[in-house]
This record gives C-alpha cells, sequence and structure tokens, in this order.
C-alpha cells in the first residue's frame, strides 16, 4: 500500500461526524505537524546561533537564552494555533450541521503547516544572507 493509497481511503471512509472524532482525526496529524514544524524551526534556530557567534554577538551572556525563549514560545503558539483547526472544523458543524469536505480539511491541515514554518523560513533566509556576506 502505498501513501497515496492511504489518503485516498482516508478521503473515501466515513467523515468524522462529532466534536470527538474530529479531535481524533487532527490528534492523528499532530506528530506530522510537530516534525515537520518542528526540523524547520530547529534548522532555523542553529542558523541563528551560528550567525550570531559569527557576530560576535553574546551568546553567553543572555543570547543563548533569548533566541530559545523565543523558540519555545513559538512552538506553542503553533501549537495552540494548530489546535485552531479542530476549533474551526467544529464550528463548521456546529453551524452547517454537516462535517467538511475532507478535501477542506486537508486544505486547513496544509496551509496551516505552511504558515507556521514561514517565520522560520524568513529566519533562514535572513541567517544565510548574513553568512553569506
Amino acid at each position: 500500500m502505498t501513501s497515496n493509497d492511504t489518503l485516498l481511503d482516508e478521503f473515501s471512509t466515513i467523515r468524522p461526524t462529532t466534536a470527538t472524532d474530529l479531535f481524533q482525526w487532527w490528534k492523528s496529524k499532530w506528530l506530522q505537524y510537530n516534525i515537520v514544524v518542528g526540523l524547520v524551526g530547529v534548522l532555523a534556530l542553529i542558523m541563528t546561533i551560528i550567525t550570531l557567534s559569527t557576530v560576535n554577538y553574546d551568546l553567553i551572556h543572555g543570547g543563548i537564552s533569548l533566541v530559545l525563549t523565543i523558540a519555545v514560545l513559538y512552538g506553542i503558539a503553533c501549537n495552540v494555533c494548530y489546535f485552531m483547526g479542530w476549533f474551526i472544523d467544529v464550528l463548521f458543524l456546529f453551524f452547517f450541521k454537516k462535517p467538511m469536505y475532507p478535501v477542506i480539511r486537508y486544505f486547513f491541515y496544509a496551509s496551516g503547516i505552511m504558515i507556521s514554518v514561514m517565520p522560520s523560513i524568513v529566519v533562514l533566509g535572513i541567517t544565510y544572507s548574513l553568512l553569506a556576506k
């Protein structure tokens, strides 16, 4: 079975009809989301530390703790926003009395990943341009 078969099977199965079912769907995708966002974020964090060390920024006295604090807060904010997908899904179910189509749910999921990695990609671009000088 390929990954496309799995995706097609999920599209063809019965759609979640309760808030609990929707929560389970979003929860089942949560690890994938965290892996993608986390890997990009860790790469951005490493590049930021390398860049700051090359410009003689004092990483020992406050610099590294500031960078790590921002990274942790960003990770928490990403996960809060991720579960807003579930909240939107439940609101859709509540107001329209039927579940979202799976394609729309996947669109929200993929869009959420892209939006969540965008700040890290911007940081990567900035740090790369500073290191390239």
